[in-house]
C-alpha cells in the first residue's frame, strides 16, 4: 500500500520555484540591470525561492 493511499490522498505535488538566483557579468558593482549616473549604488534585485507542496484530498 502506497503513502499516498494509507494517507487517504488523491494526488501529492511538491514544486520549487526560483527567480533571479544567478547573474553572469563582469560588472563590478551591486547590479548590473541598475542603469544611472551612481551605478552600483542601489541594492542588487532579490532572489527569490519558493516551495510548495499540493495536496488532493
Amino acid at each position: 500500500m502506497s503513502l499516498i493511499s494509507r494517507a487517504k490522498l488523491s494526488s501529492v505535488r511538491l514544486f520549487a520555484q526560483g527567480q533571479n538566483l544567478l547573474t553572469f557579468t563582469q560588472f563590478q558593482g551591486f547590479d548590473p540591470e541598475i542603469s544611472g549616473t551612481l551605478s552600483g549604488a542601489q541594492y542588487p534585485a532579490l532572489r527569490t525561492v519558493t516551495f510548495g507542496i499540493s495536496l488532493g484530498l
